[in-house]
């Protein structure tokens, strides 16, 4: 008889360390073990916590994207930025073309006309 009290006490033992070491239980676990009266409780305290978790990992990631957002805008300003060199460059050049075609043209028909 003995012998089965020792038995049931070292495997209580047992499961007891073998529990300890697997992980701390969080505050909702200790909740739903306490009973039925606190079950629910431990329940909506697990979903809390989840809940949590979630929400930073969200917050994180729009930290992120808001980070990247802001190195988008900084290439976007300095596309734009070229983009306005670029047209002011190539109005200089149409410029200059349209002024050295309209002095070829005024020169040949000038040419022309003294030869006539």
């Amino acid at each position: 008889m003995q012998k089965k009290y020792i038995l049931i006490t070292l495997f209580s033992l047992f499961i007891f360390f073998t529990q300890g070491c697997s992980h701390t239980p969080t505050l909702g676990e200790d909740m739903i073990e306490q009973g039925d009266s606190t079950k629910s409780l431990g329940k909506k305290w697990n979903h809390g916590e989840a809940l949590v978790k979630k929400g930073h990992k969200s917050i994180e990631q729009g930290e992120a994207m808001i980070k990247k957002g802001e190195k988008l805008i900084d290439k976007g300003h300095d596309k734009i930025k070229n983009g306005r060199k670029l047209i002011k460059k190539g109005n200089k050049l149409m410029q200059k073309s349209e002024t050295s075609y309209h002095h070829v043209i005024t020169s040949e028909n000038n040419n022309e006309d003294i030869q006539d």
